[in-house]
């Protein structure tokens, strides 16, 4: 009698979904690297945020939840909205769903939105994970090459892109990779596009709060933007806590409830101990997160200083998030390999992001201050060796 074998081979659609190019730069094996590829903050978690979570352990805080999260959160985070991102009157009880993190957020939201082969519009360059995410949740992600000038789009090449099963557009604000910052004249502009499409925004603003020139605006704060926004929040970079996963998302109601059920099938609820800690964020002292901002000034300028000039780079100072989006036209179809080969500094290939940005690196001011510094000084040596 012979006996059946099981399949054991994967989902097909995961053929379509690669590694995260971020993942695998970071990963990636090293000796003598210099690593300028990771976009984890190199401060410690504020104290009175630690305290928080700690005393929550110790006070048995480290049981199930609400599955959108803790009532004084949320409630917390409804008055957040209202006094930094212009969004009045949310409610918390309705509107409001804490996630295990900005990814968790993202994820959730395609899952709840996206009917198979519905379409999402994705900037190219990109956040590396929206595409995969989109393919995760059925739907088909299609690319639209920003505007190299300013890293936004062009509403010509947009609207060619939307099709009868187009269903979504991404807007990320601080970008990641691009550190463009969208003017409100620009949100404004998306907002009557995505009217016009009837399309939902995904807004990805995990990085609102590290803006260094010009000024933040949240997508939902537009007029007429709010019945068809989701906003896509999150506590890792604002408060140096990527480590505790938390984050959040603010949608109308009908559509906060179905990302609600979601996470019920996902994570069921946050970690009480991790909401803790982010009402803490919340509630607490805002110095640590200024100090943090002008030390992210001062390397964003820092790398300014040292691109400025060299043969053969192409470079505009990002107004926002964590990174440098330079252009290396000198040193081959891969520069990223070409510096990490050169000089041990490693990067993330813009291929990672898109296909409209493939000679270019995402370089992490995030990190290490004096790594970045000898970082610095290796590019510049490579870059001269070829101009």
């Amino acid at each position: 009698m012979t006996r059946a074998t099981a399949s054991v081979s994967p989902a097909r659609r995961l053929s379509e979904v690669p590694r995260s190019g971020i993942r695998a730069a970071i990963e990636a094996p090293a000796s003598d690297v210099v690593d300028l590829a990771g976009g984890d903050p190199s401060f410690a978690t504020p104290a009175h945020i630690s305290e928080a979570a700690a005393q929550a352990v110790r006070g048995g805080q480290t049981h199930y939840t609400h599955g959108r999260g803790e009532a004084g959160l949320r409630e917390a985070l409804a008055r957040k909205l209202a006094l930094e991102n212009d969004l009045a009157a949310v409610d918390p009880k309705l509107e409001i769903v804490v996630t295990a993190g900005g990814l968790n957020g993202l994820a959730a939201a395609f899952q709840a939105l996206l009917d198979p082969g519905d379409e999402v519009l994705i900037p190219d360059p990109g956040f590396a994970n929206y595409s995969a995410q989109v393919i995760l949740a059925g739907g088909r992600p299609t690319p639209v090459p920003l505007l190299r000038e300013r890293w936004s789009y062009d509403f010509d090449v947009l609207a060619r892109a939307v099709t009868p099963r187009t269903r979504i557009l991404v807007v990320n604000s601080p970008s990641n990779p691009t550190g463009a910052v969208l003017a409100r004249a620009e949100l404004e502009a998306l907002a009557e596009f995505a009217s016009e499409h009837d399309l939902i925004v995904v807004s990805d603003e995990a990085y609102e709060a590290l803006v260094y020139t010009g000024s933040q605006h949240s997508f939902a704060a537009c007029a007429g933007a709010r019945e068809r926004t989701v906003s896509v929040y999150s506590f890792s970079k604002t408060y140096a806590m990527t480590g505790w996963r938390v984050g959040y998302v603010v949608a109308p109601p009908p559509l906060a409830a179905e990302i609600a059920k979601v996470q019920e099938h996902l994570i069921g609820c946050p970690s009480s101990v991790s909401q803790a800690a982010a009402l803490a964020a919340l509630t607490g002292p805002k110095e640590p997160v200024s100090e943090m901002v002008a030390e992210y000034r001062r390397r964003r300028d820092l790398v300014a200083a040292a691109l400025d000039g060299l043969p053969g780079v192409t470079f505009a100072a990002p107004s926002g998030a964590l990174y440098a989006f330079p252009c290396f036209e000198l040193l081959g179809p891969d520069p990223a390999a070409a510096l990490r080969e050169r000089v041990r500094v490693q990067m993330v290939p813009g291929a990672a992001f898109g296909r409209n940005a493939a000679q270019h690196v995402r370089l992490s001011f995030a990190g290490d201050a004096v790594e970045l510094e000898e970082g610095l000084a290796r590019i510049r040596q490579a870059a001269g060796a070829v101009g």
